[in-house]
Parts: structure tokens; sequence; C-alpha cells
């Protein structure tokens, strides 16, 4: 069920980037030359992922109104997944055998830490949403339970002044 359009366009973003990183690391150019381009091939896999992660649950209209069927959109993103699998592996070797044993180990390790931090970064928002939502519930609350305690007084008020006997009010108003 991945979208067509989006994971073609994603595996043909990470295709280019790789292509880009194996002519940058066979003409010997340095880490940094290298990892522009890394960048590009780890953005186009994170939206295959995201593609996918979405097409596990797609909306109920987009179930009704995909033109592909579940085999194609299986077989296509079984391609990606493994297409992204090569390349992962091939990049390992060529990051290794270019900059030394361990290097692209230490690459996989920076990318858990920035993603631990960008988890964490997510969570701690959702949760300043959370409590700010809550303390906006609660102050609606108070309000409502000041203007029923404030309504039922005026009321108690009303009726006590008018001495316990039936106030008529567009009586009043008419007169």
């Amino acid at each position: 069920m991945l979208d067509p359009v989006t994971i073609s366009t994603a595996i043909a973003a990470a295709n280019t980037a790789f292509k880009t990183v194996q002519s940058l690391v066979a003409k010997g150019k340095e880490v940094e030359d290298v990892i522009g381009a890394m960048g590009e091939w780890y953005n186009a896999a994170h939206q295959i992922a995201e593609a996918d992660k979405q097409a596990q649950n797609p909306p109920l209209l987009k179930k009704l109104t995909s033109r592909q069927s579940v085999e194609a959109a299986a077989l296509e993103a079984y391609t990606a997944k493994k297409k992204l699998q090569e390349h992962r592996k091939e990049l390992r070797t060529m990051i290794n055998m270019r900059f030394g044993p361990g290097e692209y180990q230490q690459l996989v390790q920076l990318e858990k830490e920035i993603r631990a931090k960008r988890e964490r970064a997510i969570y701690l928002q959702e949760k300043k949403r959370k409590a700010l939502l809550h303390k906006f519930l609660a102050a609606a609350a108070v309000v409502g339970i000041l203007l029923t305690v404030g309504g039922t007084i005026w009321t108690l008020v009303t009726i006590k002044n008018s001495g316990g006997r039936d106030v008529n009010v567009t009586s009043k108003i008419s007169t």
C-alpha cells in the first residue's frame, strides 16, 4: 500500500545519492565531500521508511480508492527495502575501505545518538503540548464552575428579593 509516486521518487533519489557517494569515494574525496551525498541518501531512505509506515495504516478513503493491488504494493515495498539494504551494505564497505575500519560504525553510532535526541525532543514537545491542553481544560472547568455557582447565587438572590412571589420578567418589561 505504499504510494507509488512517493516511493518511486524516494527510490530514485536514493539511487542518485548512492551513485554520487560511489563516485566521490572512487575519486578519493574527503569525508566532508562524501557526507553531503550520504545525507541525501539518508533523507531518501527516511522518506521510504515514512511512506512504509504511513502505508501500514492508510486512511479509509485511500484504502477504497487505491488503484494499486495489495500484491503490487507489497512487491514495491519489498523491492525498496531490499534496495536500501544493498545500498547500506555497500556504503558500509565503501566508507570503511576509504576512511578506515570502524568509520562506518562510528557513523551509525552518531546516527543513533542524533535519532535518540530528536525522539527525546519530540517526546518533550508532545508532553508540553499535553500539559498546555490540560491547563486550558482545567481553566475552562474553573470558569464553568464559577459561572454555574454565580448563576445559582444570582437566581437565589433574585428569588429572595422577590419575596418568594413568582417573578414574571416579561410582564415587567411590557409595562
